[in-house]
Formats: C-alpha cells, structure tokens, sequence
C-alpha cells in the first residue's frame, strides 16, 4: 500500500491519514460505548443484589431500630429521673446551707451585741476605778 501512497499526490495521502484517524477515532468511540454498557450492566447487577441484600436484611435493621429507639428512651427517662433526683437534693442541701448560714447570722449579732454591752460595762467600770483612784489621790 505504500507504493500507491507515494506515488499518489499530497492530497492523497493526506486523505489517507485522515480517514485512518477517523477511523481509529469509530474504533475508539465503539470501544468506549462497549465499555459503558458493561459498566452498566455490572452496576446494574451489583444494585440489584445490593436490593435483594437490603430486602432480606430490612425487617432485621428495623428490628434494631425498635429496640435502639426503647433503649434510647428507657436511658433518657433514667438520666431524668436521676437529674430531678439530683436537683432535689441540691435544693435540700441548699436550703440546710441557709438555715446553717441564717443561724451563724443570728449567732454573730448576738454576740456582737454583747460584746457591745461588755465593752460599755468595762467603760462603766473603767470610769468608776478613775473616780475612786481619783478620790484617793
């Protein structure tokens, strides 16, 4: 074939290269579209037993799901129990801290209001020794 190509014209063999790529490029192409619907194909057998897999399986997921969704709400009801426990006896230990503070309280003004008293019977008493070392002078 390359005798003929040479002694054909430029433009002869420039028609040849390019129906050789034209064709090549329909090989090609037939090639990648052959691929395609293998792929396909392949992907549509591997959805269908990913299907028949998730039939199979979906009573039991949702099995799970009813239990998980008890376990879940049997836990939240035990966290909420325990927290209004919890508050409770905060409130409890609250209110004792403020009796025990209302206490001291009390405590502290009464001794402050003796001490008051003490300290102006010892002015009182400190006055009346000045008066009698002062008489005995």
């Amino acid at each position: 074939m390359l005798p003929i190509l040479a002694q054909a014209g430029p433009s002869a063999v420039g028609n040849a290269v390019l129906i050789g790529f034209t064709v090549a490029s329909g090989v090609s192409t037939v090639v990648s579209l052959v691929s395609l619907f293998a792929t396909r194909r392949e992907l549509e057998a591997m959805k269908s037993e990913f299907d028949r897999r998730h039939l199979e399986h979906a009573s039991d997921i949702q099995t799970h799901r009813t239990e998980t969704k008890e376990k879940h709400e049997q836990i939240f009801a035990k966290l909420g129990g325990m927290e209004r426990g919890l508050r409770g006896e905060f409130r409890d230990d609250m209110n004792a801290l403020r009796d025990e503070i209302m206490k001291a309280k009390t405590d502290v003004s009464s001794l402050s209001a003796t001490v008051v008293a003490l300290n102006q019977s010892i002015v009182a008493a400190t006055a009346r020794l000045d008066r009698i070392a002062d008489r005995r002078d």
